[in-house]
């Protein structure tokens, strides 16, 4: 293994969900086509990559990587930091061990305060999308009333045949309940849990 003392800049890259391995790794021998770069590589095969990476770097020293929220690991290996607090507090122990970050999409240099914030609030937005990748796209929306049912459950919900809003939300169908029906089409004359006089 080449001594670290050698070199001045490095490279990390990280197989996870959003960001693949293969770009990173392009990216980033480009760079050690022109300049000595020690490059470290999170995937199955070394898990460990990111703690050696940053045990081997040195004030001064650059590190790039491709994408910021490369530099976060899977939830599953954070046991009790949420990722966006790890991001935030590897970051800022790099700056603080003046360690240059350099994001290679967007050419930010997270020396710079701006850059680090617009960095960061990227960072944010791949890990929110993960998170709702993960989830699945949720239950879908139901299509919008057609004008027609609209117009029978409002007959429904304001009828005087019905003596109660329980009565009438029944009629109207599994569905519904009092609160969507007022929501839905105000209230409906009656006095709760009450017949209204004819």
């Amino acid at each position: 293994m080449d001594d670290a003392t050698n070199f001045f800049m490095y490279g990390f890259a990280a197989d996870r969900p959003g960001l693949k391995l293969d770009i990173q790794i392009r990216a980033l021998e480009e760079i050690s086509e022109t300049e000595k770069l020690r490059l470290f590589v999170k995937n199955r095969n070394n898990p460990d990559a990111l703690e050696q990476c940053l045990d081997a770097l040195r004030p001064g020293n650059k590190l790039y990587v491709y994408r910021l929220v490369a530099l976060v690991p899977a939830k599953s290996d954070l046991v009790k930091t949420a990722p966006r607090t790890y991001l935030k507090e590897i970051l800022r122990k790099l700056i603080d061990a003046k360690v240059k970050v350099i994001e290679l999409e967007s050419g930010r240099d997270c020396s710079n305060a701006n850059d680090v914030a617009l960095a960061v609030a990227d960072a944010f937005i791949d890990l929110a999308g993960y998170k709702k990748q993960k989830a699945g796209p949720g239950r879908p929306k139901k299509p919008p009333l057609e004008e027609t049912e609209k117009l029978r459950l409002i007959a429904i919900w304001k009828s005087l045949d019905y003596r109660t809003n329980a009565e009438a939300v029944t009629a109207m169908g599994s569905d519904w309940s009092i609160q969507k029906a007022i929501r839905a089409f105000g209230n409906s004359g009656r006095a709760p849990g009450k017949p209204k006089s004819k």
